[in-house]
């Protein structure tokens, strides 16, 4: 047995490879795994066994110790292990793509729970935030899969004042756009960087804060009505997936965020412009903190991060929807019955709850939340305004004003001509029909916003799921359905008035 391990047996003492063979032959996949994730493998018996039987599969060991085991895990294509600074879900979400998670197996190896019981919850409980958050971006992307790519032909091609990014020696405060946002007015504006999600906006103007910078990462219709009244001097920084008005690409500074995907690349590519690295996330406020924090030397302050249904209004106000909802108010249906029914569900706030909670202490130590109101996170501060006295006083070798300064971006009539030019190359190699072209990450991309549903079904075809006869050629649906949609977005982008 390794070092270390004397104290605690996690194998069989006689026959410790036909004990992991039994165990795997007790699970019951639906297909050929794409990624396996196995909690705490001891002395890795499984991942002798998992790599003969699937040998395209990628194992993962997630350890629960630092250092226990440490001669397996060149058995293994990745290793998480307690103390690399990287939370677990955080390290899942970046080597497992969004798609493979349904062609992905999580197996504990149960006698180690009882050795580490803490770092064991622990690690399902992130793992459960990862299924959660994962499953609520898969649904989202395919219902709107299409216009966010439509979003990304239209930004690229309308931004006209594009910015550098900045960064603070001050302390950041962000604002986020729950109800308790209200309570921190007044403040002392300028001891603070701010930067504001976009759903915060209507609120921070109603009392006078101009916001430094505005994040917006919502690629649907509805989040157009942010933006309503905008300072035009206000920098915008979204993917290329937002949902950003024609006034505001036209007028305000613009940053374009970068997931790292084959699909943005390109686009900035034909953008001829820098963009700046973000993380995706389920919530706007997860992407603006990471970014932030990222961006000052100082600590990041969150108010009106509540991700807590509520009995009345679910926004800070004035808010940009808040006018549809007060008009609808009869004595038949009246304004508090609404509320209530529009803020009972707290599905998607614990899953934003969860993310929180569950990130580094790297992140906590820097990271705080405003007052004391909405659903507690754990590890993570609360702290008074009027007592953050480290924050406002700055250190002026630190504390520079940020500039926007304006970066280089082609004009917007050759972005045009170019995204033009590569919709219709990409329309005639789709138009070979070649399935190998499934395999490219671009293509596969572009797949996924047209039919994500669509290529999920064609991933677990490939891997070994049977499908219903009456599904047809999977594969032959989604490149007719793709070819389709580019002949509408070459449309639409000639019709985009760039003078």
């Amino acid at each position: 047995m390794a070092s270390g391990s004397e104290a605690y047996r996690l194998h069989s003492r006689y026959n410790p490879g036909k004990e992991a063979a039994r165990y795997i032959d007790a699970q019951s996949f639906s297909c050929n795994p794409v990624y396996i994730v196995v909690t705490e493998p001891g002395e890795s018996f499984l991942a002798q066994e998992l790599r003969t039987r699937y040998p395209a599969a990628k194992l993962i060991a997630i350890r629960y110790d630092k250092a226990t085991f440490a001669d397996t895990d060149t058995l293994w294509d990745g290793v998480w292990r307690p103390g690399t600074g990287f939370d677990v879900s955080s390290w899942l979400f970046s080597i497992i793509p969004d798609e493979y998670l349904p062609l992905t197996v999580f197996l504990p190896w149960k006698p180690s729970d009882s050795v580490w019981p803490a770092i064991s919850a622990y690690v399902w409980s992130n793992i459960a935030s990862v299924i959660k958050l994962q499953t609520s971006v898969m649904y989202t992307r395919s219902m709107f899969g299409k216009r966010w790519l439509k979003n990304c032909f239209r930004n690229i091609v309308l931004a006209k004042n594009g910015a550098r990014s900045e960064r603070t020696g001050k302390p950041v405060l962000l604002a986020a756009s729950g109800p308790s946002l209200e309570t921190l007015f007044p403040f002392d504006r300028n001891s603070f960087y701010v930067c504001a999600v976009s759903s915060s906006l209507t609120c921070l103007a109603h009392h006078g804060v101009k916001p430094d910078i505005c994040i917006s990462t919502d690629g649907g219709f509805w989040a157009l009505n942010h933006f309503r009244g905008i300072d035009e001097s206000i920098k915008v920084a979204f993917p290329c997936e937002a949902a950003i008005p024609s006034y505001v690409l036209e007028r305000n500074p613009v940053q374009f965020l970068d997931y790292g995907s084959a699909l943005e690349k390109e686009l900035f590519r034909i953008a001829g412009c820098v963009p700046e690295s973000a993380a995706r996330n389920g919530t706007v406020s997860g992407t603006a903190a990471l970014y932030m924090l990222d961006h000052t030397v100082n600590n990041v302050y969150a108010s009106g991060l509540d991700l807590s249904p509520s009995i009345a209004f679910s926004h800070a106000r004035p808010h940009a929807g808040g006018n549809a909802i007060a008009s609808a108010d009869s004595r038949m249906r009246p304004l508090s019955d609404m509320l209530y029914a529009a803020n009972r569900e707290s599905a998607a706030l614990d899953i934003y709850a969860s993310w929180f909670a569950n990130r580094s202490e790297t992140f906590k130590r820097r990271f705080f939340r405003i007052g004391s109101f909405g659903k507690e996170l754990s590890g993570i501060e609360s702290v008074a305004i009027q007592d953050i006295n480290t924050a406002l006083r700055l250190d002026l070798s630190r504390s520079d004003e940020p500039v926007n300064v304006a970066t280089d971006i082609r004009p917007r009539d050759e972005r045009k001509d170019r995204l033009i030019e590569w919709i219709r190359d990409l329309r005639s190699m789709l138009s070979a029909a070649d399935e190998t072209l499934l395999e490219r990450d671009l293509v596969s991309e572009i797949f996924q916003m047209v039919s994500y549903t669509g290529y999920i079904r064609y991933l677990k075809k490939r891997h070994g799921q049977t499908v219903p006869e009456s599904s047809g050629d999977i594969s032959r649906e989604i490149l007719l359905d793709t070819i389709g949609f580019l002949d509408h977005a070459e449309s639409m982008v000639r019709a985009l008035k760039v003078t």
